[in-house]
């Protein structure tokens, strides 16, 4: 039987969860595909959970026992190199799919002749499901954002990943987010589906959530340097300096937020260590022509600060509370103004002219900022942060679900992509009659066409998915 689909889960101390993540690959209604586990050295009963499967679907699940610990990275490795599948999709050990995942995305993958298929997926935290959508159809020229960075929301031609050489890098923390971006170059057609079809567990004590220094610098120390010299190597940065440029300061932005949230402060030995990691980029100045409408001003800054001039960046002892004090003061790219106004114009022509912002987080405080200093007379809510007070000058306050109603409100311009889906859908169960917009992601696609660029190698343009 020819395989149509390899599903690669690269398993460590995962014995405890990963039962539901495995019923949902056995239970695949597409019936041609083949499951490779990937032990990687576990020291818990992940084995013997396995080799249940192994003894209950032998024609389906398949045991790969590494005897030394070789992390995410060299365990996909071994998976991609045994896979028989014309086409790959990755699970990580604590997640799950949907049952209809191989199925559909396969064959919207043949029916469209495409090496990639994206698809969207559900982020399951504290109990709650929380759809989401990094990019719709329309973006699917926009491949400088969030999408295929995460390994598993992609299923991709096993032939692209062997031809070109672009195996994981081992030996690294997150090395999905140095080599998955550059798939697609690679790629003669991509396409992706609009519907979510796997499930990403938020899990406290995850690989994804340990809260070393180690793992929340990684972003820079790792995936910075390893995604940079690959790219070099393979003659890439030339055609995607924007997009490489853009991800370096994404990738540094967040990894500093993320310190700066846990109340580390670096020495300043860490600080110069971790700096000197980026010796690739010395001399090398960003191309920000993809920043200003995906960072704010405090995030470039702040990349700026630490690439050009990290003693800079050491005299001003950033941390969290002054990050945020930067959010409001900066703001967006005044570059984003001109879009944002007719944005703004579009919506309170066809909905109504009272307007909300909701999401009070690292995206939604420079939208706010950059709508008080445009002028919009505007209210904003959170679900979480309700009943404060911000911008104290702006007389600017946090505002609960419930007082939608009350404030009869036209418009909701949602700051947070990742939750826009979850704050529609409870928004319009009460009040149907608000509009919601994905407010972020208008912003993007009101960047001049000339940063919009095709990203694949063959310059073949590339047509969406439709629904399934």
């Amino acid at each position: 039987m020819n395989i149509a689909v390899s599903i690669i889960i690269p398993v460590y101390n995962a014995g405890d969860f990963l039962r539901k993540g495995l019923d949902s690959c056995v239970n695949q209604t597409l019936q041609n595909i083949e499951i490779i586990c990937v032990n990687d050295a576990s020291t818990d009963q992940s084995a013997e959970v396995i080799q249940e499967y192994v003894n209950k679907y032998p024609e389906k699940v398949i045991l790969l026992t590494l005897t030394q610990n070789s992390g995410d990275g060299g365990a996909r490795n071994q998976g991609i190199l045994h896979a028989r599948g014309e086409y790959l999709c990755f699970m990580d050990s604590d997640d799950y799919l949907d049952i209809h995942l191989c199925e559909d995305i396969y064959k919207e993958a043949k029916k469209q002749d495409a090496d990639m298929v994206f698809y969207d997926f559900i982020r399951m935290e504290g109990g709650q499901e929380y759809p989401s959508e990094l990019i719709g159809q329309e973006e699917i020229d926009c491949w400088h954002q969030l999408i295929g960075r995460a390994v598993w929301l992609q299923m991709i031609k096993r032939e692209i990943i062997l031809k070109h050489k672009l195996l994981m890098p081992e030996n690294i923390l997150n090395p999905d987010e140095a080599i998955t971006p550059l798939w697609k170059y690679y790629a003669k057609k991509r396409c992706k589906v609009q519907k979510p079809y796997y499930y990403y567990v938020n899990r406290a004590g995850s690989l994804m959530n340990e809260t070393s220094v180690r793992s929340v610098i990684s972003p820079i120390t790792d995936v910075v340097p390893c995604r940079y010299q690959i790219m070099q190597e393979k003659g890439l940065l030339k055609q995607y300096t924007a997009e490489s440029d853009f991800m370096i300061a994404k990738d540094i932005s967040g990894a500093f937020m993320r310190l700066w949230k846990l109340n580390y402060r670096l020495t300043m030995d860490e600080l110069f260590a971790i700096r000197r990691k980026l010796e690739v980029l010395d001399g090398h100045i960003l191309d920000e022509s993809l920043m200003d409408w995906n960072l704010s001003c405090a995030e470039k800054n702040i990349v700026k600060d630490f690439l050009y001039c990290p003693e800079k960046f050491a005299e001003k002892n950033y941390d969290y509370a002054s990050f945020v004090k930067m959010q409001i003061e900066e703001g967006m790219d005044r570059n984003t103004e001109a879009g944002i106004k007719d944005i703004l114009s579009t919506l309170q022509q066809k909905f109504g002219k009272r307007i909300a912002v909701w999401g009070v987080g690292e995206v939604g405080i420079p939208l706010i900022s950059t709508l008080i200093r445009m002028g919009y007379d505007f209210q904003v809510y959170d679900n979480t942060k309700h009943g404060q007070e911000i911008w104290k000058d702006a007389h600017k306050y946090i505002h609960a679900f419930e007082d939608l109603e009350q404030d009869e409100i036209d418009v909701v311009l949602v700051a947070s992509t990742i939750y826009y889906r979850a704050i529609e859908k409870q928004i319009h169960g009460t009040y149907a009659d608000i509009a919601v917009v994905d407010f972020m992601r208008m912003i993007r696609q009101s960047a001049p066409k000339w940063r919009r660029h095709d990203t694949s190698l063959s310059h073949q343009k590339d047509e969406s998915a439709h629904n399934i």
